[in-house]
């Protein structure tokens, strides 16, 4: 048996200055409960007892965000929290038993629309760098993901054809850098293959066009 409630609720304001800001909450609460007792040959289950609490299910998440647009730029803010959950039926306290710890996060990003088709933007990730035992399934004790920075751009791509404007490519990310702890690592993010598959669609669209004629 699974019940549970839902809230959520945002507010949006317009500034004078063209500023806009977003304000949105949302809260969810779970209750479970196995009404039976029984033997699972999932190994995730195992012995069962009535009354018992489904694993995997937190009792509360809840996740604020703030949203503030000007112009070409917007910043968004986010905390996102998750109470602990146990990984295994059981009753009473959650500590007793094999359980993934209450975490919250904060993220923040950054993006500028330098054109109609092209984003810069900063995404920051945990900036708090919590770390906490999320789970232990199924390869051991797993911890949540460390402070991240990425720096990324992303660009439409267009291409006319026959008078037609198609997309070639929804968004091709070409720098990515993340930041963990005191060392810095920058990479090219699949560049090299989405601009293959962007000549690749661009050739088959050509022989299309060449083959129909003139619309």
């Amino acid at each position: 048996k699974i019940s549970g409630a839902e809230l959520s609720g945002s507010l949006q304001r317009n500034f004078d200055n063209d500023l806009n800001l977003t304000v949105s909450l949302n809260y969810t609460y779970t209750d479970s409960e196995f009404q039976e007792s029984f033997l699972s040959t999932f190994s995730q289950f195992g012995l069962v007892r009535q009354g018992d609490e489904l694993p995997y299910l937190p009792e509360s998440i809840a996740r604020a965000v703030v949203l503030l647009v000007k112009d070409d730029w917007d910043v968004l803010g986010a905390v996102k929290y998750k109470a602990s959950m146990r990984e295994e039926p059981g009753q009473g306290p959650i500590e007793q038993g094999l359980y993934g710890e209450e975490l919250t996060v904060v993220d923040l990003s950054a993006s500028w629309h330098f054109s109609e088709s092209g984003t810069l933007q900063l995404l920051m990730t945990n900036l708090a760098d919590e770390q906490k035992i999320v789970a232990h399934r199924p390869f051991g004790a797993r911890p949540n993901r460390p402070f991240s920075a990425i720096l990324r751009v992303k660009y439409r791509l267009k291409k006319r054809l026959n008078g037609a404007s198609s997309n070639i490519l929804g968004a091709v990310s070409v720098f990515a850098g993340s930041w963990k702890k005191d060392l810095l690592a920058v990479s090219v993010n699949s560049a090299a293959s989405s601009l293959c598959s962007c000549i690749s669609s661009t050739r088959w669209l050509q022989a299309q066009s060449a083959a129909q004629g003139p619309i």
